[in-house]
């Protein structure tokens, strides 16, 4: 099963969404003058809220009937988006409804529906959004094609796809590398990193090897790494040896390289990589790493059940 960031979709409708059923069509016979609807513990008034509650129980029921229109729709924007993202107490999440409307969507696609070429990109990119990192690389790589088809392959989605989060990851820990999330700064700075370097240690140690996190675009796929170079008129090697490792080694341990990096203001790659670990110290995502033999120590306020595989795989 598909690991998503919130509880999987449930299979029968909570109470709290008939309820707000039936008060929803009371609200748009009285135009809404004053009512208040309660949902669980928590009141919502009228009608902004009951219709933006009233959307997230629809969605959550057209997805509970598998409807592959509404599915569509709602990936698409062109239902289910005008809403704060207020839900129901007791029903899905959005991030399930999404994810499910998104797996919806590439059955269609792979049984032979025509789908829009911009909708399967959505759906691609929502399933990514995983903490199962090869689970995220492998709907990633399918979306490739439809990036180049759509924006090109030297476009800004093309090179922020090659620098998603997860893939970041996913080949930072390939290579051997670990996370220590216990008591580390999660931040990467080029402040933080020219100063290892130098040998002025932090008080806080960085949760990741430095060295190994900045390396990064030595284990992009080589017509990616290509394409990042170029565009940023990598000054340190000749395009001859772009695809040394031995020459990038050498050039990723020069400071002119940390100063690289910092000039690319339009992709921010140390935010990117600050955010890439970021979201690695959420407990689904430690537990998702351990199970698949990651080296990742998990910070000692999250309990052993939210981090300790198999039984924090379990659904």
């Amino acid at each position: 099963m598909l690991p998503m960031k919130s509880s999987a979709l449930s299979t029968t409708r909570p109470r709290s969404v008939s309820r707000l059923t039936a008060t929803f069509s009371l609200c748009l016979v009285l135009s809404g003058c004053g009512l208040v609807a309660a949902t669980g513990r928590a009141a919502v008034s009228v009608p902004g809220d009951i219709a933006a509650l009233h959307n997230h129980a629809a969605a959550a029921r057209a997805m509970e009937r598998n409807d592959v229109d509404a599915a569509i729709d709602l990936v698409s924007g062109r239902r289910f988006n005008n809403v704060d993202w207020r839900e129901v107490k007791g029903g899905p999440s959005w991030s399930t409804i999404q994810h499910k409307s998104a797996a919806l969507v590439i059955q269609a696609h792979d049984t032979g529906r025509q789908v829009d070429d911009e909708v399967l990109l959505k759906a691609y990119k929502i399933m990514a959004d995983s903490y199962d990192l090869e689970t995220a690389a492998r709907y990633l790589e399918l979306a490739r094609p439809l990036v180049v088809k759509l924006s090109g392959m030297r476009s800004r989605p093309y090179v922020e796809l090659a620098l998603d989060n997860n893939l970041i990851m996913l080949s930072y820990f390939r290579a051997g590398g670990r996370l220590n999330l216990a008591g580390t700064n999660l931040r990467v700075r080029l402040s933080d990193i020219t100063a290892e370097r130098a040998g002025r240690r932090s008080s806080v140690p960085p949760a990741y090897d430095p060295e190994l996190l900045i390396a990064f675009p030595a284990r992009l796929p080589p017509e990616d790494r290509e394409l990042f170079f170029e565009l940023g008129r990598f000054p340190l090697l000749p395009r001859a040896q772009w695809h040394d490792q031995a020459a990038l080694k050498r050039a990723f341990g020069d400071e002119a390289y940390l100063w690289w990096l910092d000039e690319w203001r339009s992709l921010d790659i140390y935010w990117r990589l600050s955010d890439a670990v970021t979201a690695q110290a959420l407990s689904g995502a430690i537990c998702h790493a351990r199970g698949a033999g990651f080296k990742v120590i998990p910070p000692t306020s999250l309990p052993p059940e939210e981090v300790e595989p198999p039984g924090c795989l379990a659904p």
